[in-house]
């Protein structure tokens, strides 16, 4: 209807209705401008009863993600949100380091950690799925990356020593876990005094937790919050190890008299 509006006027601009008829294709617009806004409240009402079921089974049942889901979570949109380079920075991930991935998905988050940690570097990858497995060892061989160790293992039973890595991270993949609580003490054991655990999550994921929960149950296994980086819609947060408790007081029990009390406020230079 537009072309044939414009058509009609660089044929004859003087024909009987006149002057080009701009309020007719303002209205056109308008109404394409209409259906496109409800074809979009159409896909956003209906992705959102889809997240919703789907975070309501995944309360019911938390299973691992199937394999061939791969490559459906690992979109365009997500590794615009998350790039994977600048994510491996926000774990804190640095040249050198021993390093493990809990949940590699399709390997793209983990090929870029294995760049950033280079040749002298060591990624292990664990999954509790063998295909994803199959699919990251593939990934890697594709890529020409030689430094990433993929294996099957079980979170709740790692199978490294104590005090193995420097950094510890998983990308959305902690509320996929039944009990977290275990896999973080797991976690807590393998990872070095001075190391960081790190979780990146995304809203339109359906196991997303708030950061508050997560903060809480990192806090219950050991770890307290380093930074925080991102937002509601997606967000990093790395933690490290509570620091060894104080030993207990050697002078507890001793008499506590007046001139041990004075012999106290000289050594802390109390009153001054």
């Amino acid at each position: 209807m537009l072309r044939a509006a414009s058509r009609q006027w660089i044929e004859d601009p003087n024909a009987e209705h006149g002057q080009f008829p701009m309020t007719s294709i303002l209205a056109d617009a308008c109404a394409v401008l209409g259906s496109i806004t409800r074809a979009l409240a159409v896909l956003l009402l209906l992705f959102a009863a889809l997240h919703t079921v789907a975070r309501i089974a995944r309360h019911i049942r938390k299973f691992p993600m199937p394999h061939f889901l791969a490559n459906v979570i690992d979109n365009p949109l997500r590794r615009r949100i998350q790039p994977p380079e600048r994510t491996a920075l926000r774990h804190g991930i640095e040249p050198g380091m021993t390093v493990l991935e809990v949940g590699p998905g399709s390997g793209t988050y983990t090929i870029a950690t294995a760049r950033r940690i280079g040749a002298q570097g060591r990624l292990v990858t664990v999954d509790i799925e063998p295909e994803m497995i199959e699919r990251v060892k593939r990934k890697a061989v594709a890529e020409g990356v030689s430094n990433i160790e993929a294996r099957v293992a079980d979170v709740y039973g790692l199978p490294f020593d104590d005090k193995t890595f420097d950094a510890i991270y998983m990308i959305a993949v902690i509320g996929e876990i039944p009990l977290p609580e275990k896999a973080l003490a797991e976690f807590h054991r393998v990872l070095s005094p001075s190391g960081t655990l790190a979780f990146s999550e995304l809203l339109m994921d359906p196991d997303y937790p708030c950061a508050s929960t997560l903060t809480r149950l990192a806090a219950s296994a050991g770890f307290r919050l380093k930074e925080k980086i991102g937002n509601t819609f997606y967000y990093t947060l790395v933690f490290e190890k509570n620091p060894p408790a104080a030993p207990p007081n050697s002078g507890a029990g001793l008499p506590t008299g007046p001139s041990q009390a004075s012999d106290t406020r000289i050594a802390t230079g109390a009153g001054s």
